[in-house]
């Protein structure tokens, strides 16, 4: 019986192909090779130790990158299917080598798997993850490797433009194959040029006709009742107003959440009272061209902070007014460190409102001295 001698490598970007056969190493080892197949999205670059490598051509080299693009402003929230692509497989036949040949026995696996060492941001799933009773040299078959985001509270994604998520998988395992071949994907972040849905948070007095950045903050100074807050002046009531703007080609949906300042409730609050308006206007409006007057009537809402779903046609705004007062008696050194901050964040819409993809997110700020 012929001994193997053969080596395999493994190319794309990915991590985690193993060989698992008990033998001892060999002279001349055969090699796993690569090749990498389009599937979706697109692959906006693919090179191996940094010169292009053209799709469905195989490649022995030790690094393969697989290089992706996502246009958002982030990485989506949760666990979400990113894409697929093709890897090929085959064992080049290095028999001519000096004292080798390639006959198997036993017969090998090939696994294929992600690097361990990956952040858990990035997935990748190759199915199938592995190649049985391998008995010589030449083609194997194909994998399908599912790529994964995962973006959560306890490992949240990078949002900042041209940042990256990155994984790899990996050939290795035994001594009867060449698997030094790696495949990395990496998903770069490419936040959109010149965004059409336009997102603008700012505040007023509560009549929307005077801007508001400042404000004195009345504090009790003796008795029983000192440091707790009792007014705000020039305005004892304010409006934070978000402001959505849409000059896309179409039609466009998404979800309006409003956050309020710590310091800061609606008014009325915790009663049947309308502490909400909304609003819209046939014309684009922005901060600098902002007039009540422009909108239609405005639709009551409570105090309802978070609206699901607004469609919102081409050249139309919509806007949410929020009717609010500091927290009258609170202590003072309570308050929000200034300056006070209201935040307005649009998302795609959603099951649970305010919890989609974040499109843009605004905050308006007013700061403030005891008085």
């Amino acid at each position: 019986m012929k001994r193997v001698f053969g080596r395999r490598i493994v190319t794309a970007a990915i991590v985690g192909f193993a060989l698992l056969i008990p033998h001892a190493a060999w002279a001349a080892k055969d090699r796993v090779e690569i090749k990498v197949n389009q599937g979706a999205p697109q692959i906006v670059a693919l090179t191996e130790g940094g010169s292009p490598l053209a799709q469905g051509a195989f490649s022995s080299s030790a690094s393969i990158k697989i290089q992706y693009e996502l246009v958002a402003l982030n990485f989506p929230a949760g666990s979400n299917t990113f894409g697929t692509f093709t890897l090929g497989l085959r064992v080049l036949d290095r028999s001519a080598s000096p004292g080798a040949d390639s006959d198997y026995s036993p017969a090998l696996t090939l696994t294929v798997g992600q690097n361990g060492n990956d952040a858990p941001q990035l997935q990748l799933s190759p199915s199938p993850s592995s190649v049985p009773n391998i008995i010589g040299a030449g083609d194997l078959g194909s994998s399908t490797v599912t790529i994964t985001t995962n973006c959560t509270l306890a490992n949240p994604c990078p949002t900042v433009d041209g940042s990256e998520l990155v994984a790899n998988l990996q050939f290795g395992g035994s001594n009867e194959l060449d698997t030094s071949v790696k495949v990395q994907v990496r998903i770069k972040l490419v936040h959109p040029a010149g965004p059409c849905l336009h997102l603008y948070n700012f505040l007023t007095d509560q009549e929307l006709i005077s801007d508001v950045t400042s404000t004195e903050v009345g504090v009790v100074k003796s008795g029983r009742n000192a440091g707790k807050v009792t007014s705000t002046t020039p305005f004892g009531q304010f409006s934070d107003n978000a402001l959505v703007a849409n000059t896309c080609s179409g039609i466009s949906a998404f979800d309006l959440k409003i956050t309020l300042d710590p310091s800061f409730d609606t008014n009325p609050n915790d009663n049947p009272g309308n502490a909400v308006f909304t609003y819209f206007a046939g014309q684009v409006v922005d901060p600098d061209t902002f007039n009540i007057g422009s909108f239609g009537e405005g639709t009551p809402q409570g105090q309802t902070l978070c609206f699901a779903n607004i469609s919102l046609d081409v050249n139309q705004s919509f806007l949410t007014t929020v009717h609010m007062g500091i927290r009258r008696g609170m202590s003072a050194s309570a308050l929000t460190p200034s300056p006070f901050t209201f935040t307005a964040q649009i998302s795609e819409p959603n099951a649970t409102c305010g919890q989609g993809t974040v499109l843009a997110a605004q905050s308006g700020t007013m700061s403030y001295t005891i008085k």
